[in-house]
């Protein structure tokens, strides 16, 4: 047995039984009442924003006051330790703003509520990131505001990236923690998603309609890149099958997600009564540009992810949507 960890028999799996941690018993215990502790964890530009626009007022729901808490992919691998200062600040000088909510519109309870969370954000990145005490403070922000909601959701898509030890981490908090992840087809989702990361530069005038499509393509090239990362569904379905046990994982498909058999699927994971879901309405759409992805850098893309369509299909068979097949036709040459 490694020092400072107990084996949990109910983990042990193909891969062994998997280890949970000692430390962190005090946020375990602020969990204790919650029926399930749920991270949605992307993929980014896979309708993230329009899930949890569905679930917000769902009465078995409770989600923070932060539309994305960005915990775990600070504290832990891949992000870097400025990134964490980076968090701080934002956290410290958030409560201004948002008490100024009460001038923009907001009822003075919710200004109230998302003022008090302020400086529990700001505590997330400045507790103790280990031993007992460990996560404490994330887990209470997680229930600020909580009224008994059978499920407490974290959803941060940038949590896709995270590695195996950072979801075992993860999952310890809780006895039934469940992950939920959406996987959009992987050029489009790359596409989305490098235009969403540039999209106040695109404003400003500082870059240029057509510097996308160079940024996009040099992209192709940095297998390590974040935006890149986010797109190789293979990494992220190995690092949580490595760390959480199958039946505490829920693989969805962007291009199937707007329905109510997926959505009927969430409730059932989740152990929540049915979600009324709006179908035809878009969240956090991604900004148009006049130009498009298609000709040879598009087939280009195709072909890198080939690998990411293979294992995906052979992994999910019948499931793949149809647009993912006819891409993978194009990036094989079939």
């Amino acid at each position: 047995m490694v020092p400072g960890e107990l084996l949990m028999a109910e983990d042990a799996g193909a891969q062994g039984p998997r280890r949970m941690p000692w430390y962190a018993e005090a946020a375990r215990s602020a969990l204790g009442e919650v029926d399930c502790l749920a991270y949605f964890i992307g993929a980014q530009k896979a309708g993230s924003s329009w899930l949890k626009k569905q679930l917000r007022g769902h009465s078995d729901v409770h989600f923070g006051t932060h539309k994305e808490v960005h915990y775990w992919d600070v504290i832990r691998a891949p992000h870097r330790r400025e990134k964490v200062d980076r968090a701080r600040r934002r956290a410290r000088h958030r409560s201004l703003s948002l008490a100024i909510g009460v001038l923009s519109g907001r009822s003075p309870a919710e200004a109230w509520r998302r003022f008090t969370a302020a400086p529990l954000h700001a505590a997330i990145y400045e507790g103790p990131h280990a031993g007992r005490e460990a996560h404490l403070a994330y887990a209470r922000l997680l229930l600020h505001g909580w009224r008994g909601e059978a499920a407490v959701v974290d959803s941060t898509p940038a949590y896709g990236v995270l590695d195996a030890e950072t979801f075992r981490e993860m999952a310890a908090l809780h006895p039934n923690s469940r992950f939920v992840f959406v996987m959009r087809e992987p050029v489009a989702r790359l596409w989305s998603g490098v235009r969403h990361r540039l999209r106040h530069d695109l404003a400003r005038g500082r870059l240029a309609p057509e510097d996308v499509l160079d940024i996009f393509e040099r992209t192709l090239d940095l297998p390590e890149s974040l935006d890149f990362r986010r797109s190789d569904y293979r990494r992220t379905i190995e690092a949580l099958e490595a760390a959480v046990p199958a039946e505490r994982v829920l693989y969805l498909f962007y291009e199937n997600l707007f329905t109510p058999e997926a959505m009927g699927r969430l409730a059932t994971f989740l152990g929540i009564r049915p979600i009324r879901a709006d179908f035809g309405r878009r969240v956090n759409a991604g900004r148009t540009l006049p130009v498009r992805l298609e000709g040879a850098l598009l087939a280009r893309a195709r072909v890198r992810f080939l690998p990411v369509y293979e294992y995906v299909a052979a992994r999910f068979g019948d499931e793949l949507p149809t647009a993912w097949r006819a891409a993978m036709a194009e990036g094989s040459g079939r």
